[in-house]
C-alpha cells in the first residue's frame, strides 16, 4: 500500500487526502475510495516523490508534473486498449479459419458421400445388366434370345432342352 509521510493512504481522513490531492494539482472530487485511488495513481507514476509531499518552489513545476502523469497515464491506457483489442482480433481469426476448417471437412463428407452413392448407383446397374437380361429385357440363353414370358420355347416352339439343343414339343 502507498503511503505518505510514513501513513497508509486509507488511514488519512478526506481532508488530508484532498490536501495531498491539492498539493499535486489534481482533482479534489469526489468520495474517499476515489481520492485514495487517484492519489496511488499519481504516487505509482511518480514514485520519486511518493512517500513525501512535493514542495512548491515557485516554478510551476508541480503542474508539468501533473500533465507528465496524466499523459503517462493516458499512454498506458491507450497501450492496454490497443493490447486487448489484438487478442481480440487473433481470436476471431483463429474462430473463423476454425470455422473455415469445419466447412471444408463437412463439404469434403459429402463429396465422399455422393461418390460412394454413385457407386452403388454403378454397382447396382451393372448387376441389372449382367442378369442375363440384354437391354429390350429378354433373357438370354444358349439356344438365342427368347421372349421372358414364353415359358422357355422358342420361336420356332421348341423347348430347351438341359444340353441347350432344342426339341419338338413331343420329343423330349
Amino acid at each position: 500500500m502507498m503511503e505518505i509521510n510514513g501513513k497508509p493512504l486509507s488511514s488519512l481522513r478526506v481532508v488530508d487526502l484532498r490536501d495531498e490531492l491539492d498539493k499535486r494539482g489534481l482533482s479534489k472530487a469526489g468520495k474517499k475510495d476515489e481520492l485514495i485511488q487517484r492519489l496511488a495513481s499519481w504516487l505509482e507514476v511518480n514514485p520519486e516523490q511518493g512517500s513525501e509531499s512535493p514542495q512548491d518552489d515557485g516554478e510551476g513545476g508541480d503542474g508539468d508534473d501533473v500533465i507528465e502523469a496524466e499523459r503517462q497515464q493516458a499512454e498506458k491506457l491507450r497501450l492496454e486498449e490497443e493490447k486487448r483489442a489484438e487478442e481480440r482480433r487473433v481470436a476471431e481469426e483463429v474462430k473463423r479459419e476454425e470455422e473455415r476448417k469445419a466447412a471444408e471437412v463437412e463439404k469434403q463428407a459429402a463429396d465422399l458421400k455422393k461418390e460412394e452413392e454413385e457407386k452403388w448407383r454403378q454397382a447396382e446397374e451393372e448387376k441389372k445388366t449382367s442378369r442375363g437380361t440384354t437391354k429390350s429385357g429378354r433373357r438370354k440363353t444358349t439356344t438365342g434370345t427368347i421372349a421372358a414370358e414364353t415359358g422357355g420355347r422358342t420361336a420356332l416352339g421348341r423347348r430347351k432342352t438341359e444340353r441347350g439343343r432344342t426339341a419338338k414339343s413331343g420329343e423330349v
